[in-house]
């Protein structure tokens, strides 16, 4: 994708077992932002991270590249990299309708627990360690309860800004399935 076209959703029906730890869910929110390798599939991301979400195949490293292009020398990076973000919510529904859970954020393209680099955590941004962002939900509902077997709904919406300028912005829906194991 152009970074001015309009967000790509990839919006299937999927059904996978839940293989996550669920007990340890290490994060306050019900649904976290992860950037992951461009080159990952939905199915792909699910099936190495064990819980089920949604894949936003829109690199944000691209409008940093644009950015850092046409930055004066001397510069500082890292509060020109925080111009660039994108603020999202998503909310899961039961196949019937009923509410589960939500969640919104912003993710900025400097976020290191977003784009952590491993191997070099200074480079922790979306220009130096890009991908598209996956968002992962935690497979509970609003009361903190497991999710049963089931298709469910997710919706998502997202804006992203370079600066005070929109980039692109979307609204999606699709199902996801989800089969509880023993």
């Amino acid at each position: 994708l152009q970074p001015h076209s309009l967000i790509y959703f990839f919006s299937h029906y999927f059904r996978f077992g839940i293989s996550g730890d669920l007990g340890k869910w290490p994060y306050k929110e019900p649904i976290i932002a992860v950037s992951m390798p461009t080159d990952m599939t939905v199915r792909d991301v699910i099936d190495s991270l064990g819980m089920p979400g949604f894949l936003l195949n829109y690199n944000m490293g691209e409008i940093a590249t644009t950015l850092v292009a046409n930055l004066p020398s001397g510069a500082n990076l890292d509060s020109a990299l925080s111009l660039i973000k994108m603020d999202w919510e998503g909310v899961y529904f039961t196949h019937l309708g009923g509410f589960v859970n939500k969640a919104k954020g912003t993710v900025r393209c400097n976020d290191s627990t977003v784009f952590y680099n491993a191997s070099n955590p200074g480079k922790s941004n979306c220009f130096d360690n890009p991908g598209n962002i996956f968002f992962e939900w935690n497979a509970r509902s609003e009361n903190g309860r497991l999710v049963g077997t089931g298709p469910y709904i997710s919706k998502i919406k997202v804006k992203i800004y370079n600066g005070r300028s929109v980039e692109g912005k979307n609204e999606d829906i699709y199902t996801l399935g989800i089969r509880r194991g023993k």
